[in-house]
């Protein structure tokens, strides 16, 4: 469980997901895993939600690029789902990571404050 507004979380997610989906040559892997970092350095635990796919064409390669809607290094220009994304996950106390590590990735890094304790419904 994370810290934040189900609806808006859920508009965030969608939001990232599509922009991947848009981006993944047909036939393509999506990869989606999750961890709960500890807390440290003042922070609380926080849940780390990672996207990988195929991007072969480097559309998108840095965040700045997809926040200013300048064309990135591929020359594709920013996207109005990563940025929308952004700004929602920022308001929860998020963050939102865009990297290609190589020429053929795409890794999106999601990070939440998590809830501690028990569930609560």
């Amino acid at each position: 469980r994370v810290l934040a507004d189900r609806a808006q979380l859920a508009f965030a997610l969608r939001c990232i997901i599509a922009k991947a989906a848009d981006l993944l040559p047909e036939g393509s892997d999506i990869l989606f895993a999750s961890s709960l970092l500890p807390a440290e350095g003042g922070r609380g635990p926080r849940l780390e939600t990672t996207i990988r796919f195929a991007n072969p064409e480097s559309l998108i390669t840095r965040m700045e690029s997809v926040l200013s809607g300048e064309p990135s290094a591929g020359g594709a220009p920013g996207s109005i789902e990563l940025t929308l994304a952004e700004r929602i996950l920022a308001r929860q106390g998020g963050t939102l990571r865009v990297e290609s590590p190589g020429e053929r990735d795409t890794v999106i890094t999601i990070v939440l404050p998590a809830a501690t304790g028990a569930p609560t419904r």
